[in-house]
């Protein structure tokens, strides 16, 4: 074999990619190899003025991994490439693989990085996602799918991804913005009340000073407002606020969401005239997955397993200094 077929299957692989792609794209490429990306692909705009408009926009963008291979030959790719540590997988990344047949003509697989950890394997190592035809493995799906899909396929995923970048950036700064609980402080408690039969809540502090409880809108997105009682959106994101904010500002998972929203808010009169209100004992028990209104768990060891190993889990929010 030629000492030169790295290279040359490199740049071919590059080729077809950029040749398939720059109808539907506009096609870049960085000066470096880096992060997996040898083609970078944008969304196209049709006016000068759409594209001044997008200055001071998130940038629309794509990753393009573009390989050629020969016969049953292996084609790699990193995990750390696919993989991403804030989501399932990355989002806007995809890989193209070209190859010829038997006569000669052109062929190729495309794939989404979600498809990648579906229908590649690992290596010995648990470091790369491979790629090889097999009898048991054809990738038939994926195989010169036509133009439309893949293009509607990369349009997605660039979205998918603006869209994820555009609420990171939010999050980041309703959070550095909002006003959260000190958790290095004994919790106080929350107070649901209707001002002028307007649904608000109140949190109050061990000192007994109070402040408005910030609707927490980068963790869950939704325009109305707090609500409880029932099964709903807003009720919902009442307790997502509420949870954020006792968590000092750290995220909760849907998990400990659910079970303060299903086993506390929506349990609560909606229609009482009196206030209601919520301390940290209330919380711990409807993340120990316990129904309001109180049950007697000291006779019920699962219950009071239960509440002892979320009590433990979430013991660093608990100060009582």
């Amino acid at each position: 074999m030629s000492e030169f077929k790295r290279p040359e299957n490199g740049y071919l692989g590059e080729a077809r990619s950029k040749a398939l792609l720059s109808k539907n794209f506009w096609v870049l490429t960085r000066s470096v190899d880096a992060d997996s990306a040898d083609i970078i692909v944008q969304l196209k705009v049709e006016t000068t003025q759409e594209l001044i408009s997008k200055r001071t926009k998130t940038v629309e963008l794509g990753y393009v991994q573009s390989k050629y291979f020969e016969g049953k030959n292996q084609v790699k790719i990193l995990r750390s490439y696919v993989d991403d540590p804030e989501a399932p997988f990355r989002k806007g990344f995809f890989a193209l693989v070209h190859t010829d047949d038997a006569e000669d003509r052109a062929v190729n697989y495309f794939f989404t990085a979600q498809e990648i950890q579906s229908h590649w394997y690992l290596n010995e190592a648990k470091d790369h996602y491979c790629f090889s035809l097999t009898q048991d493995r054809e990738y038939k799906d994926f195989r010169n799918i036509p133009p439309r899909l893949m293009r509607d396929a990369i349009e997605e995923g660039i979205r998918d991804l603006k869209s994820s970048v555009e609420s990171l950036i939010s999050r980041g700064f309703i959070s550095m913005n909002s006003n959260t609980r000190n958790i290095h402080a004994p919790p106080g408690k929350y107070v649901l009340t209707r001002p002028y039969n307007c649904p608000t809540a109140i949190y109050i502090d061990s000192e007994g000073c109070s402040s408005p409880l910030d609707p927490r809108k980068d963790v869950f997105p939704y325009s109305g407002y707090f609500e409880w009682g029932y099964e709903g959106t807003a009720p919902k994101f009442l307790a997502t606020s509420i949870l954020t904010h006792f968590l000092g500002g750290d995220i909760p998972d849907n998990s400990a969401i659910d079970a303060l929203f299903g086993y506390l808010i929506v349990r609560l009169d909606r229609y009482s005239p009196e206030d209601h209100e919520i301390d940290a004992e209330m919380i711990l028990r409807a993340l120990s997955y316990i129904p309001y209104p109180s049950t007697d768990i000291t006779s019920q060891a699962e219950l009071k397993e239960l509440y002892e190993i979320t009590r433990k889990k979430y013991d660093k929010y608990l100060s009582k200094s």
